[in-house]
């Protein structure tokens, strides 16, 4: 059985879509509206268009009318979920090498350090060649009265380290126990009358070196020596009848008795 009123069905369908859309307009129904009902309508008479014998009972398809206009832009739809984080990527290559950089400033000047301990001192240097002879100096002045040696008795040189250098009736040179202590004992045999008290005789001693530019054994310090004397024993029965002086020797500079040569002469009483 052949179904004839297909396509009036299909105008019939698309009248009442249109009628069910409340938003249409003119344009909608001129152009849009006709053409999506004209081919629904085919599109079910073509479905429906077969007969029990298999025949077709739909007519050639119509050739498709002109492109519609492009329908309005619809809304943007929400933004989809965020996506995975993607593998890391491969490390890219060193870039060029930049340019050296501008030379910065000078920093401050920083503050002297402490003084280095001092050196040793250096090795004296050699002898200077002998200058040329000087000229002769103007006469001195007239020097003091010699010693009136009449009525010494003995006289004598002693070394600092106790020695007798030279002398005329100084029979012993000692020392008294320590540096710049020593004891003398002295003939006075010669003394005429000998006196029953030792201290009658008069007894002279003269250091040496009374200044000293001090070398390098005494750290190049100079010394000034005094004296100071005594008599300590007389003996007018021993013979030789025996007097016995004790003579220090005093360093002023430190304070101490220290080693000097000096001179001892004694008298009659």
């Amino acid at each position: 059985m052949r179904i004839h009123s297909l396509p009036i069905i299909g105008c019939l369908a698309m009248t009442l879509t249109l009628g069910m859309d409340t938003k249409f307009d003119c344009k909608d129904i001129a152009a849009a509206g006709l053409l999506d009902a004209l081919f629904f309508a085919a599109g079910t008479a073509q479905q429906a268009g077969t007969d029990g014998d298999g025949d077709s009972a739909q007519p050639a398809p119509a050739v498709p009318g002109p492109q519609g206009p492009q329908g309005e832009q619809g809304e943007t739809g929400p933004a989809g979920p965020q996506g995975e984080q993607g593998s890391a990527g491969e490390t890219g290559s060193d870039g060029p090498q930049g340019e050296p950089g501008a030379n910065g400033s000078d920093g401050a000047d920083a503050s002297d350090g402490a003084d280095g301990r001092d050196g040793a001192d250096g090795r004296d240097g050699a002898d200077g060649a002998t200058g040329a002879q000087g000229d002769t100096g103007a006469p001195g002045a007239p020097g003091d009265p010699g010693q009136d040696l009449t009525g010494v008795i003995a006289r004598g040189v002693i070394g600092g380290d106790a020695s007798l250098i030279s002398g005329t009736r100084i029979v012993d040179v000692r020392r008294a126990g320590e540096a710049g202590l020593y004891d003398v004992d002295v003939d006075v045999s010669d003394a005429t009358p000998l006196p029953e008290n030792g201290e009658d005789f008069v007894v002279l001693v003269s250091v040496r070196n009374t200044f000293e530019q001090g070398g390098e054994g005494e750290g190049g310090q100079n010394r000034i020596i005094i004296e100071n004397h005594s008599i300590v024993a007389y003996d007018a029965n021993a013979t030789p009848p025996l007097l016995t002086v004790r003579v220090e020797t005093l360093n002023l500079i430190e304070f101490f008795l220290d080693d000097s040569d000096f001179t001892i002469e004694v008298l009659e009483p």
